[in-house]
């Protein structure tokens, strides 16, 4: 998780503290994540140019509690039981029930991903379903699609969000500002104090 957080530091901290990686043939594997999804006209300088941002002093041991406890406080007990599985086909309310039998090889295999840096090739696939919106049925533009992931990686995915929403609160890495994807604010707010400066701002002109 550290080099994870070494890859979204405060950018204006970045500044003064940037320095060359070493050589490819010495440069820590985690130097390439993300090089492979980058633009093909981009993948070369990243490698050539990739710079290293040491670790700022922050406490990570939010980061790092352990994933058993994870899975049984925050995430099996609080996942929605009535969404659709994706091509795994196991739905959440299967992990509740058997959690005791499945909780030992789940911890394995997130702490595998963590460590290694590799997501499962049968997480990248996910079943796109057409929902259906409003008015006529008939009319495909009436249907959203949605993407039904593997139960696994919603869960794996649920206790990156706890740790990263747990952290950025604790540090305040997230402007006061914002409202929205934020646990107790909203955007209601924010939108009154935007709709009471305009009027007050700009009042009297066109």
């Amino acid at each position: 998780m550290k080099v994870f957080w070494r890859k979204i530091q405060d950018p204006e901290k970045r500044k003064s503290t940037q320095k060359k990686c070493p050589e490819p043939e010495t440069r820590p594997p985690y130097s390439e994540i993300g090089n492979d999804t980058a633009p093909l006209g981009m993948q070369n300088s990243i490698k050539k140019e990739g710079t290293c941002f040491p670790l700022q002093e922050h406490d990570y041991s939010l980061l790092e509690e352990t994933i058993e406890e994870e899975i049984k406080k925050n995430i099996l007990k609080n996942q929605k039981g009535g969404i659709a599985p994706g091509l795994g086909g196991i739905p959440i309310m299967v992990y509740k029930k058997f959690a005791l039998s499945f909780v030992p090889t789940m911890v394995l295999i997130f702490n595998a991903i963590l460590s290694t840096f590799k997501w499962p090739e049968a997480w990248k696939t996910s079943v796109v379903w057409p929902l259906f919106k409003k008015r006529n049925v008939e009319e495909h533009s009436n249907y959203r699609p949605i993407s039904l992931i593997p139960t696994m990686s919603k869960i794996f995915e649920k206790i990156i969000d706890v740790r990263l929403s747990k952290w950025l609160e604790v540090y305040k890495k997230i402007k006061e500002e914002q409202g929205g994807f934020r646990a107790g604010y909203n955007t209601a707010d924010k939108m009154f104090v935007l709709h009471a400066l305009s009027e007050k701002y700009g009042r009297g002109k066109k």
